[in-house]
């Protein structure tokens, strides 16, 4: 994880260039302090390349317990901060709006209703995992 990229600690740990659910688990405890055993993975998304297109990201989706977000410890020099946003808040469509960057033909979703906005490859993430939620 970049230092200053958004960790959003909504549905899971943040994005982290991985092949396996357990390099995930250990990535969230020295950069979160999160426990592995306070972290209950439910699955991965397919594996996308990062903005410059030079490695792969895969997403793993999993869930914490309340009181792990209220001890998290950040590890500064990996991550910049941590914030939550309620599901009930995001599935709002006024917090969903898109975003079209430079050299590239189409829009990424943004997410508002947070402490801070939802964007880039995370709100690309959030996006796919809530259209899996809310639409099986």
């Amino acid at each position: 994880m970049e230092k200053n990229q958004n960790c959003c600690l909504l549905y899971d740990q943040e994005v982290y260039v991985m092949t396996e659910d357990k390099l995930a688990l250990r990535e969230t405890e020295e950069e979160l302090g999160i426990p592995t055993g306070d972290i209950d993975v439910w699955g991965g998304l397919p594996s996308m390349p990062d903005r410059q297109r030079k490695q792969l990201i895969t997403p793993v989706l999993a869930t914490i317990s309340d009181s792990s977000v209220e001890t998290i410890k950040l590890q500064k020099s990996e991550v910049d901060h941590v914030f939550t946003v309620p599901l009930s808040v995001l599935c709002k469509a006024e917090n969903r709006r898109y975003t079209i960057f430079k050299g590239h033909p189409y829009a990424f979703p943004v997410y508002f209703g947070g402490p801070r906005r939802i964007w880039g490859l995370t709100g690309f993430i959030l996006d796919a995992v809530l259209n899996i939620l809310l639409n099986p």
